[in-house]
């Protein structure tokens, strides 16, 4: 009798796990599969690197994320790792606070910038970077022999005091010899996982801050603001006469910028002006930038002219 080879689902896309949930791979049992699956591995990096036996798991603030949360969970205690829920926070803050707390992994409940109706999983190793492709590989070829758990409870412990601890650390990476007394800012939190403390770190650093964005409730993130929508914060920073204007995306974890005029400032050109300005202060290492394939030629080029190089990723 011939033996029957089950080919491992493509779960992984370029950034974690993506579909609607209750479809797909979002399913509460694929989800409980992929929580075991990656348990297991997880549990092997324990045993190399000698991180504490539990995964720190943050999310944005869609609807169907503690829903994700308690699937996942039910897997990972099943492989025998403890849960502690960070609550909303952005993917930065799980890769900052993972390896600070000593987690074996630090997992993100997000679709990002899409909409509300999306949602995703990824993951993060225990010194805060995302997995590599071999991680999601195995995680890949484990579901397809891991047992699902079963609905039910689960213990999911809570992180008190995650969001300060981030916030400290985000304020301790700013000059201390500067703030940003009398600057008039824009922020737009899209709504998303940073709506409760963007706000907070720049109003602690001395700014004045229009917020925009900050009322999630669990349906509209990234809905008309936002990174995604810069359109409205580019209008709000010319009615309040602010110097500058931010929108973050739905995870925090990038960010689009409007000057005075409600223009929007190119990446490419704030890349250039800090690898100068790094250059200029000794700190630019090995005076080299990391890009995308995609970046302009012309900042490379410029940046050339300055004795700078690049590494393109």
């Amino acid at each position: 009798m011939e033996a029957i080879i089950v080919t491992p689902p493509k779960l992984f896309g370029t950034d974690g796990i993506r579909g609607i949930p209750g479809e797909g791979p979002l399913t509460p049992s694929m989800l409980r599969r992929i929580g075991r699956a990656a348990g297991d591995e997880i549990l092997k990096g324990i045993r190399r690197n000698g991180s504490q036996s539990f995964v720190l798991v943050g999310r944005d603030t869609r609807r169907s994320g503690k829903i994700i949360l308690k699937a996942v969970a039910r897997g990972f205690s099943a492989a025998g790792l403890r849960v502690v829920d960070a609550g909303v926070l952005p993917t930065p803050a799980i890769a900052y606070l993972a390896p600070r707390l000593g987690a074996a992994a630090g997992v993100v409940i997000s679709a990002s910038h899409n909409p509300a109706e999306f949602n995703g999983v990824k993951f993060f190793r225990t010194d805060g970077r995302k997995v590599c492709e071999t991680f999601e590989r195995v995680v890949e070829k484990g579901v397809v022999s891991a047992p699902d758990p079963g609905a039910g409870s689960v213990s999911i412990e809570m992180l008190e005091g995650g969001a300060e601890d981030y916030l400290d650390f985000l304020k301790s990476t700013f000059p201390a010899d500067l703030d940003l007394t009398g600057v008039r800012l824009v922020v737009d939190a899209a709504h998303g996982a940073a709506s409760s403390i963007a706000r907070r770190l720049f109003e602690d650093l001395g700014a004045h801050v229009t917020p925009m964005g900050d009322a999630p409730d669990g349906s509209n993130i990234n809905k008309k603001c936002g990174a995604t929508a810069p359109a409205a914060m580019e209008r709000e920073v010319v009615r309040r006469k602010a110097h500058c204007a931010i929108a973050l995306d739905g995870d925090a974890d990038r960010c689009l910028l409007a000057d005075e005029k409600g223009r929007p400032i190119d990446g490419d050109a704030l890349i250039a002006l800090s690898a100068l300005e790094l250059q200029r202060e000794g700190l630019l290492r090995g005076d080299r930038v990391v890009l995308t394939v995609m970046s302009n030629l012309g900042m490379v080029k410029f940046l050339q002219d300055n004795g700078i190089g690049r590494i393109e990723v």
